[in-house]
């Protein structure tokens, strides 16, 4: 005697919970294009960084190169006057020790420069050898206008855009797990042939049975409770973050806007009081060939015009460090690029 039989079954799932894990994955799908908008505005605001520095380290080097320039003039002056004997050796020692730390300034200016036009370069992924030409300058960068504080663009915030997203997630994989929380049909049938002994006249008679059935699972409680309750919090969780991170990024906006309304003004101020200053040291350089300063006097009035200047550019990077935090959080690509 012997039996053999093969059964074939299908479960049909739920129509909601086959939508429902759909719209999970598309979800899931969605955040893709959201992390690759986040990482270009975080290289947009890297390289707005870099371009900011590029410019800075061009002006301070402007800077060294005229007070090299002007304390090489001075020193060949005086030396032309110690070899005629009007001024003493120390006067000659001042201007050569003044000479030698312009020398030195000019080239930690060149160094540095050079180190954030390469630092520009490479996040650029332009070659090291190339020389592009910066289309602002420090004086255009400064002379923008600031404008008024803005609402908080939420579509130019690509982490709160994730943060949403999350919430999205969250709810529908709540969804989707209540949904799961009721079992599915199915459906099976089946072929069984077997012989077995007729007891009557001791015989083995072939014995083919082809059998249908179906699955209903019968109404009870809710399996996977756990599973719910854990969902709900994680969408709680989410919604709280969204909201936090939404109140963040609306005191970044307003601290932002409002540390370049602050600089901007104190920044006109300076460059006026620059300018007004200017005069003096051109003045000093006539009196100090004719003698009619000292070689201390002249040293004391253009160390004092270089820490103006020196002052003026500090503030200078103070503002464009806010300045690129303002138009980071306004969202968008610069709107100045290198020029070959």
């Amino acid at each position: 005697e012997w039996n053999m039989g093969i059964g074939v079954s299908q479960s049909l799932p739920r129509r909601e919970r086959v939508e429902l894990a759909r719209a999970l994955a598309r979800v899931g799908g969605e955040a893709a294009v959201l992390h690759l908008h986040d990482q270009r505005r975080r290289l947009a605001s890297e390289v707005r960084r870099l371009y900011h520095a590029a410019a800075l380290a061009q002006a301070h080097l402007d800077l060294a190169r005229r007070h090299h320039a002007g304390t090489h003039a001075a020193q060949t002056v005086v030396t032309r006057r110690h070899a005629a004997g009007e001024v003493s050796d120390l006067d000659l020692a001042l201007l050569n020790l003044d000479l030698l730390r312009a020398e030195q300034a000019l080239t930690r200016a060149e160094a540095v420069r050079a180190l954030s036009r390469q630092a520009l370069l490479s996040r650029l992924r332009l070659a090291p050898a190339s020389s592009p030409t910066l289309a602002d300058n420090l004086a255009t960068l400064l002379a923008r206008d600031v404008p008024t504080t803005p609402p908080l663009n939420a579509a130019a915030q690509p982490a709160l855009a994730l943060a949403a997203h999350t919430v999205q997630e969250a709810a529908a994989a709540l969804a989707l797990t209540r949904a799961s929380s009721r079992a599915d049909w199915s459906v099976g049938a089946g072929f069984d042939f077997g012989r077995a002994a007729n007891d009557a006249t001791g015989r083995l008679e072939n014995e083919p049975r082809l059998s249908v059935g179906a699955a209903v699972p019968w109404p009870r409680g809710t399996p996977n409770r756990g599973d719910i309750l854990e969902r709900q919090a994680a969408v709680r969780i989410a919604e709280a973050r969204h909201t936090a991170l939404r109140d963040d990024l609306a005191a970044e906006v307003t601290t932002a806007w409002a540390a370049l309304q602050t600089l901007h003004p104190l920044l006109a101020r300076h460059r006026e009081a620059l300018h007004a200053a200017t005069q003096v040291p051109d003045s000093i350089v006539a009196a100090h060939a004719r003698g009619e300063v000292s070689t201390v006097e002249f040293l004391q009035v253009r160390q004092s015009h270089l820490a103006l200047e020196s002052d003026y550019l500090d503030l200078a990077a103070r503002y464009l460090t806010a300045l690129a935090t303002a138009e980071a959080l306004a969202g968008g690509e610069p709107t100045y690029h290198p020029q070959s």
